[in-house]
């Protein structure tokens, strides 16, 4: 397995985190259709990564996620930032 992105706290209807996990390069195309697949199911996506990693960070922001907060000491060796998406407010789902 070189990736895996895991779908967590599935409400329906509401909410589900997308966490991606992997030495792979995710795409952003590959992370648009993870997302178009969800908003088909949810109004809102929950994503976290590393503050260390500024290739996540500007994929995120580039597809549209917030940032909205951080978790201190989340990982190990650093803090996450956690990133919101919503339905309502993306151009991914119509």
């Amino acid at each position: 397995m070189v990736g895996a992105i895991v779908l967590n706290d599935y409400t329906p209807g509401k909410n589900i985190e997308m966490t991606g996990h992997s030495n792979a390069n995710w795409s952003p195309k590959d992370v648009r259709d993870i997302a178009r697949y969800c908003f088909g199911r949810v109004r809102r996506i929950t994503a976290r990564t590393s503050m260390k990693n500024e290739k996540a960070i500007k994929m995120l922001e580039a597809i549209g996620f917030k940032r909205e907060g951080v978790l201190r000491d989340w990982f190990d060796d650093a803090d996450a930032i956690v990133f919101g998406l919503l339905r309502s407010e993306q151009r991914i789902y119509r």
